[in-house]
C-alpha cells in the first residue's frame, strides 16, 4: 500500500473540502528521540531556501492528517506516526499573493522511517537539530514556538 493510499484511510470523516482549500495548509513537526533528546527535522523551502517544517495545501480526498503525512513524504522523505490533533497553527504569506495569509496547522509526527531518496530531494535540503538550533533556524517564529510547545510536552511525559 502506498503512503497516499494509507493517508486516504486516515480519519475519513475529516477529509478536506473545497472550502478548506483557500487559506489553510497542513504540515508536520517531524521529530525523533535520540539518546534521550528530542531532535526536529527541518527542510528548506523551494522558493526562499528558508528552514521550515514540511507543509502544503489540502490534497483532494485526504484528511488534514493525511495531507500532512503526504507532504512529509514528498518534501522530507519521512514517514511516521502523525498525531490526530495539531499542536497548533501559525500564519504564513501565500505563495500566490503575499498580501494573503494561510493558516498552517502543524501535527506532531514521530518519524519511524527516513528514505535515502524521496520525491523532492533535488529541490530541498533536510536537517535534524536540537531545539535551540531549530528555534534559531526556522523562518517562522510562530512555528518555532510550536516546536517549543511540542518539546515541552515530550520531555514532561
Amino acid at each position: 500500500m502506498s503512503l497516499t493510499d494509507f493517508a486516504r484511510r486516515i480519519l475519513p470523516s475529516e477529509r478536506t473540502s473545497e472550502k478548506d482549500a483557500e487559506g489553510t495548509q497542513y504540515g508536520v513537526i517531524p521529530y525523533r528521540i535520540v539518546e534521550e533528546q528530542v531532535v526536529f527535522l527541518m527542510i528548506t523551502s523551494r522558493r526562499s531556501a528558508n528552514w521550515v517544517f514540511p507543509k502544503g495545501s489540502p490534497i483532494k480526498g485526504l484528511s488534514a492528517v493525511g495531507t500532512a503525512a503526504q507532504e512529509a513524504w514528498e518534501e522530507a522523505g519521512v514517514k511516521g506516526e502523525v498525531e490526530d490533533e495539531p499542536i497548533g497553527h501559525y500564519v504564513h504569506p501565500q505563495n500566490k499573493d503575499a498580501s494573503l495569509l494561510d493558516r498552517v496547522r502543524l501535527f506532531p509526527m514521530l518519524v519511524t522511517e527516513q528514505a535515502e531518496s524521496w520525491p523532492e530531494e533535488q529541490e530541498r535540503f533536510r536537517h535534524w537539530a536540537l531545539l535551540p538550533q531549530t528555534r534559531k533556524l526556522l523562518a517562522s517564529r510562530q512555528a518555532a514556538r510550536l516546536a517549543v510547545d511540542l518539546h515541552r510536552r515530550l520531555v514532561n511525559n
